[in-house]
Protein backbone atom coordinates (compact mmCIF):
# COMPACT_ATOMS: atom_id res chain seq x y z
CA UNK A 1 0.00 0.00 0.00
CA UNK A 2 2.84 2.54 0.83
CA UNK A 3 4.05 2.20 -2.54
CA UNK A 4 0.75 2.78 -3.90
CA UNK A 5 -0.03 5.86 -2.38
CA UNK A 6 0.16 8.88 -4.69
CA UNK A 7 2.14 11.59 -3.41
CA UNK A 8 4.38 11.93 -0.40
CA UNK A 9 2.10 13.37 2.08
CA UNK A 10 -0.05 10.11 1.86
CA UNK A 11 3.01 8.63 2.84
CA UNK A 12 4.17 10.92 5.49
CA UNK A 13 0.93 10.04 7.44
CA UNK A 14 0.81 6.22 6.88
CA UNK A 15 4.44 5.97 8.31
CA UNK A 16 3.05 8.27 10.69
CA UNK A 17 0.06 6.48 11.96
CA UNK A 18 2.11 2.69 11.89
CA UNK A 19 4.44 4.43 14.15
CA UNK A 20 2.37 5.98 16.17
CA UNK A 21 0.24 2.44 16.64
CA UNK A 22 3.59 0.59 17.03
CA UNK A 23 5.18 2.88 19.40
CA UNK A 24 2.82 4.77 21.16
CA UNK A 25 4.77 7.83 20.99
CA UNK A 26 2.57 10.72 20.38
CA UNK A 27 5.31 12.81 18.79
CA UNK A 28 4.39 11.17 15.69
CA UNK A 29 0.91 12.49 16.11
CA UNK A 30 2.31 16.08 15.64
CA UNK A 31 0.26 17.81 12.66
CA UNK A 32 -2.74 16.34 12.62
CA UNK A 33 -6.05 17.98 13.59
CA UNK A 34 -9.84 17.02 13.75
CA UNK A 35 -11.30 18.44 10.30
CA UNK A 36 -14.23 16.85 10.14
CA UNK A 37 -16.04 19.86 8.02
CA UNK A 38 -13.49 18.38 5.12
CA UNK A 39 -12.40 14.83 5.97
CA UNK A 40 -14.04 13.46 3.09
CA UNK A 41 -13.33 16.47 0.93
CA UNK A 42 -9.87 16.55 0.26
CA UNK A 43 -8.56 18.60 -3.23
CA UNK A 44 -7.47 15.93 -4.99
CA UNK A 45 -11.13 14.21 -5.20
CA UNK A 46 -11.32 16.40 -7.23
CA UNK A 47 -15.12 17.31 -7.05
CA UNK A 48 -17.15 19.07 -9.51
CA UNK A 49 -19.65 22.23 -8.76
CA UNK A 50 -22.72 20.29 -10.70
CA UNK A 51 -23.94 16.68 -11.85
CA UNK A 52 -22.06 15.00 -9.05
CA UNK A 53 -23.93 11.77 -7.45
CA UNK A 54 -23.54 11.05 -4.05
CA UNK A 55 -23.57 7.87 -1.93
CA UNK A 56 -23.55 9.35 1.98
CA UNK A 57 -23.25 5.28 3.72
CA UNK A 58 -23.29 5.81 7.09
CA UNK A 59 -25.21 9.47 7.24
CA UNK A 60 -26.07 9.62 11.21
CA UNK A 61 -27.19 13.07 10.95
CA UNK A 62 -26.37 14.68 8.01
CA UNK A 63 -23.43 16.31 8.47
CA UNK A 64 -21.53 14.78 5.25
CA UNK A 65 -24.34 15.63 2.88
CA UNK A 66 -24.72 19.29 4.24
CA UNK A 67 -21.24 19.45 3.73
CA UNK A 68 -20.92 17.91 0.44
CA UNK A 69 -23.94 20.32 -0.91
CA UNK A 70 -22.10 23.21 0.01
CA UNK A 71 -18.76 22.21 -2.26
CA UNK A 72 -21.17 20.78 -5.20
CA UNK A 73 -24.47 22.56 -5.21
CA UNK A 74 -25.12 21.79 -8.83
CA UNK A 75 -25.60 18.11 -7.83
CA UNK A 76 -27.58 15.30 -9.52
CA UNK A 77 -28.15 13.69 -6.51
CA UNK A 78 -27.79 12.34 -3.19
CA UNK A 79 -28.29 9.06 -1.40
CA UNK A 80 -28.80 8.48 1.85
CA UNK A 81 -27.74 5.13 3.86
CA UNK A 82 -28.90 4.92 7.06
CA UNK A 83 -30.02 2.30 9.22
CA UNK A 84 -31.10 3.54 12.33
CA UNK A 85 -34.51 5.01 12.05
CA UNK A 86 -33.95 7.98 14.98
CA UNK A 87 -30.86 8.96 12.63
CA UNK A 88 -33.13 8.93 9.81
CA UNK A 89 -35.75 11.69 10.68
CA UNK A 90 -32.81 14.21 11.69
CA UNK A 91 -31.60 13.43 8.36
CA UNK A 92 -34.68 14.22 6.82
CA UNK A 93 -35.25 17.01 9.34
CA UNK A 94 -31.90 18.50 8.45
CA UNK A 95 -31.59 17.96 4.64
CA UNK A 96 -35.53 18.69 3.95
CA UNK A 97 -35.00 21.84 2.08
CA UNK A 98 -32.54 20.28 -0.71
CA UNK A 99 -33.84 18.32 -3.34
CA UNK A 100 -33.08 15.07 -5.43
CA UNK A 101 -32.18 13.46 -2.22
CA UNK A 102 -32.71 9.57 -1.85
CA UNK A 103 -33.42 8.33 2.02
CA UNK A 104 -32.49 4.43 2.34
CA UNK A 105 -33.77 3.13 5.79
CA UNK A 106 -30.33 0.45 5.48
CA UNK A 107 -26.97 -0.10 6.22
CA UNK A 108 -24.57 -0.88 3.65
CA UNK A 109 -23.19 -4.81 3.41
CA UNK A 110 -22.27 -7.67 1.30
CA UNK A 111 -25.69 -9.05 0.93
CA UNK A 112 -29.43 -8.58 2.49
CA UNK A 113 -30.03 -9.55 5.62
CA UNK A 114 -31.84 -8.05 9.15
CA UNK A 115 -29.06 -7.52 11.73
CA UNK A 116 -29.00 -6.60 15.87
CA UNK A 117 -27.49 -3.20 16.55
CA UNK A 118 -25.91 -0.65 18.98
CA UNK A 119 -27.58 2.65 18.83
CA UNK A 120 -24.56 5.19 20.09
CA UNK A 121 -25.03 8.47 18.07
CA UNK A 122 -22.10 8.75 15.49
CA UNK A 123 -20.20 5.25 17.04
CA UNK A 124 -23.36 3.24 16.18
CA UNK A 125 -22.22 -0.56 15.00
CA UNK A 126 -23.01 -3.39 14.21
CA UNK A 127 -22.83 -5.80 17.12
CA UNK A 128 -24.91 -9.43 18.26
CA UNK A 129 -25.58 -7.74 21.66
CA UNK A 130 -27.41 -4.69 19.82
CA UNK A 131 -30.93 -2.84 21.14
CA UNK A 132 -32.17 -2.39 17.56
CA UNK A 133 -32.80 -4.49 14.65
CA UNK A 134 -31.80 -2.88 11.25
CA UNK A 135 -31.85 -4.09 7.39
CA UNK A 136 -28.47 -4.04 5.35
CA UNK A 137 -28.16 -4.68 1.86
CA UNK A 138 -25.52 -3.89 -0.80
CA UNK A 139 -25.05 -0.86 -2.14
CA UNK A 140 -25.11 -2.35 -5.70
CA UNK A 141 -28.84 -2.94 -4.91
CA UNK A 142 -29.86 0.19 -3.33
CA UNK A 143 -28.67 2.36 -5.57
CA UNK A 144 -29.77 2.29 -8.93
CA UNK A 145 -27.90 3.73 -11.60
CA UNK A 146 -24.12 4.79 -12.00
CA UNK A 147 -22.87 7.21 -9.03
CA UNK A 148 -19.60 9.44 -9.06
CA UNK A 149 -18.59 9.82 -5.51
CA UNK A 150 -19.18 7.48 -2.41
CA UNK A 151 -18.46 8.14 1.11
CA UNK A 152 -18.37 5.24 3.84
CA UNK A 153 -17.96 5.73 7.28
CA UNK A 154 -19.46 2.66 9.12
CA UNK A 155 -17.84 1.35 11.73
CA UNK A 156 -15.64 -1.32 10.91
CA UNK A 157 -18.42 -2.40 8.29
CA UNK A 158 -16.30 -0.99 5.58
CA UNK A 159 -14.81 -4.28 3.78
CA UNK A 160 -18.68 -6.27 3.34
CA UNK A 161 -19.90 -2.84 2.28
CA UNK A 162 -17.02 -2.13 -0.07
CA UNK A 163 -17.74 -6.08 -1.34
CA UNK A 164 -21.73 -5.28 -1.53
CA UNK A 165 -20.43 -2.29 -3.84
CA UNK A 166 -17.85 -4.64 -6.15
CA UNK A 167 -20.16 -4.35 -9.36
CA UNK A 168 -21.10 0.22 -9.12
CA UNK A 169 -17.03 0.31 -8.43
CA UNK A 170 -16.05 -1.80 -11.42
CA UNK A 171 -18.82 0.14 -13.91
CA UNK A 172 -18.75 3.65 -13.01
CA UNK A 173 -15.00 3.66 -11.22
CA UNK A 174 -16.85 6.79 -8.47
CA UNK A 175 -14.60 8.45 -6.62
CA UNK A 176 -14.28 7.01 -3.17
CA UNK A 177 -13.40 8.25 0.32
CA UNK A 178 -13.56 5.24 2.91
CA UNK A 179 -12.89 5.63 6.17
CA UNK A 180 -9.76 3.26 7.31
CA UNK A 181 -9.22 3.54 10.75
CA UNK A 182 -11.91 1.56 12.48
CA UNK A 183 -9.96 -1.76 12.21
CA UNK A 184 -5.64 -2.03 12.64
CA UNK A 185 -5.72 -3.80 9.26
CA UNK A 186 -7.82 -2.16 7.79
CA UNK A 187 -5.23 0.61 6.42
CA UNK A 188 -4.12 -2.38 3.76
CA UNK A 189 -7.22 -4.41 3.17
CA UNK A 190 -9.19 -1.69 2.19
CA UNK A 191 -6.53 -0.69 -0.69
CA UNK A 192 -6.11 -4.22 -1.29
CA UNK A 193 -9.75 -4.83 -1.79
CA UNK A 194 -10.48 -1.77 -4.09
CA UNK A 195 -7.49 -2.28 -6.66
CA UNK A 196 -8.38 -5.50 -6.48
CA UNK A 197 -11.69 -4.62 -8.38
CA UNK A 198 -9.97 -1.81 -10.62
CA UNK A 199 -6.24 -1.46 -10.24
CA UNK A 200 -6.78 2.43 -11.89
CA UNK A 201 -7.48 4.07 -8.56
CA UNK A 202 -5.22 6.66 -7.28
CA UNK A 203 -4.47 5.81 -3.59
CA UNK A 204 -4.57 8.86 -1.01
CA UNK A 205 -4.47 8.68 3.04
Amino acid sequence: VYGRLADAESRRIFSALLNFRLSRNISYMEGFVDAQDRQYFEPFLNLQTENEVFVDAGCFDGYTSEEFIKRCPDYSAIHILEPEPSNMEKVKDRLGKYHNIYYHLYGASNRSQTLRFSSGGSASSISDEGNLQIKVDRIDELVKGPFSFLKMDIEGAEIAALEGTARSIELYHPRLAIAVYHKADDLWRIPKLVLSLRNDYELYL
